[in-house]
Order: C-alpha cells, then structure tokens, then sequence
C-alpha cells in the first residue's frame, strides 16, 4: 500500500481534555476520527506534541514535525504573508456561522473536561483552536513541507469556512470510515486519547489497502456501504454452503487421490480457485477487512 501521510495541525484537534493538564502540563487534544486516521494512513505527523493525544506519542508510525524542524520559522513566514491572499488562493469564502462544539465534544468524549481551544504553543505564538487563522496557518506549513501529506480537517472547521475549491476528500474518507468503523468497535475513545491494541493488528490486515481504496468512492453513502457489506457476507455464506460448493468439494477430493487424472483436472481446479480467489479478493477485500474487524471484538 502507498505510504499515505496525515498532518495534525492547529487546528485539526476538534477539542481538548483539561481533565489531563496537572499530568501532561497541557490539554490532551481530542480528534474528531481516530479510528479512519489509523486505518486509512500509514504515518500520522503531528505539528507539534501538544496536539498528539496521551496514548498516541509513543507509537511508531507517529511523528512530530517540532522535532525536526523550528516551527517557530512556519509561523514568522506565515506572519509576513497576507492572510487574505491564502484565503484568496484557496478560495475560501468569509467566516460563517458555526456548528455549535459543545454536543460534538459531548459525543466524543463525554468523560473530559473539555473546551474548543488548547494552551498556547510556546514555540509557535499560538493557541491551538478549530478556527480560520489557525486553518490558513497549517494550509501553510503543509504547502511548505517537502512530503505530500493530507491536511486534516474537523466537522468544526468546515463549518466556519468553505472549502469547497480544495480537495477535501481526506476529510470525507476519515468521516466515512470512521462511522462504518465505530459500530464494530464500541468504546475506543479514552481520557487516554484514542490508541488501543487491536489498532496495531487491524493495520496488520492485507485487505487494509482495499478497505481505503473503498472509502475513496466519494459517490456511495455509509447507508449504502453497510448494504453493499451485508450483501457481499451473505453472497459469500450462500455461495460457501451451497450444494454446488460441496460437490465441486467433493470431486476435488477424488482427484487429489486419483494420479492419472490429478495433473489434468488439479490444474484446471487450480486456476479456477486462483481465478475466483483473485476476483473475490479485488472486489471483497475492503468487506473482509471490515468482517474482520468486527469478528475481532467477539
């Protein structure tokens, strides 16, 4: 699978968790999607380590841009650009009314004491918030950074602007995967952050990159990916347990044991099974990895 990067930035965490300030001398920063945000990239770079959720800075395929760069560099540049003319650039229109954070966060993380904005980044000047400066800020690093990596958004952020002239589907796979995800999960978002074991597992699964490849068609709803799902599970227990199966089951039994005809109808059996192995796995292969998912938390 292609090494797919996500940035957090200043204001990709949808909120933050003052519960933890006395342990980590800042808010843990809460996201809106972590499960998409592990499964659907293979590294995940963090501006800064206080925007990396608790249980989330130890782990391997995590990155902190502040260790490698001076950040205080983006925000001097940044300062000496006009603001307008990003805004201009990227098409954005002015600020708008925004979705209100409280039942968002609520919904999130409903043990946390929380608000919208973190403490300021010593490094950077900058208080970490969901809002426009902040927005055009991380735009800006990111167009600086010689790696493509996908800005990540938030439901908060996208409500104050429109970002309707840039490519957003980043966005919109993490929101379609973390929803089909959720249901098969329960009970993955701790005052900790959002990591648990099973993560590393699932980022294990071959069918991963089919998976991701799937929440790339911008055109089907999480309504109809759940039916397409539960369609292809049950195609799959008919066709395993159907009589046709267990004959062709049968016979492939009698030629593993007959010599004469093993070397004709073992190579014809063989490729057939390649044949439909291979189609099955193209076209099933992001249901096998949600099956799998949801076959792991029984």
């Amino acid at each position: 699978m292609p090494n797919n990067t996500a940035f957090i930035g200043t204001s990709s965490p949808i909120g933050y968790d003052y519960e933890k300030e006395p342990e980590l001398n800042h808010p843990n920063p809460l996201l809106e999607a972590p499960l998409g945000l592990f499964l659907l990239y293979d590294e995940i770079w963090f501006l800064h380590h206080q925007l990396c959720p608790k249980n989330m800075k130890d782990l391997d395929y995590v990155k902190f841009i502040s260790d490698s760069d001076d950040v205080a560099d983006y925000r001097e540049k940044f300062d000496n650009i006009s603001q307008e003319k990003i805004a201009d650039n990227l098409g954005l229109e002015s600020e708008r009314s925004s979705v209100g954070f409280d039942h968002l966060l609520n919904d999130i993380a409903p043990f946390a004491t929380y608000d919208n904005h973190g403490r300021s980044i010593q490094e950077l000047g900058i208080m970490p918030n969901p809002d426009t400066r902040n927005f055009l800020f991380d735009y800006y690093v990111v167009s600086e950074l010689d790696t493509d990596v996908d800005y990540i958004s938030n439901t908060f952020v996208k409500s104050k602007i429109s970002l309707d002239t840039m490519n957003t589907n980043s966005y919109r796979d993490l929101n379609k995967a973390e929803s089909i995800i959720a249901s098969r999960v329960p009970n993955y978002q701790t005052p900790d952050g959002p990591y648990f074991e099973a993560i590393d597992d699932f980022r294990k699964y071959r069918t991963r990159s089919q998976f991701r490849e799937k929440m790339l068609e911008g055109d089907l709803t999480i309504e109809e990916l759940e039916e397409e799902f539960t369609e292809i599970r049950n195609r799959m227990l008919i066709e395993s347990t159907s009589r046709k199966n267990v004959y062709e089951s049968i016979i492939s039994m009698f030629v593993t044991q007959a010599p004469v005809f093993s070397n004709i109808f073992g190579a014809i059996a063989g490729a057939k099974n390649a044949a439909q192995s291979h189609s099955r796995n193209k076209n099933y292969g992001w249901a096998n990895f949600l099956a799998k998912i949801e076959n792991h938390n029984k």
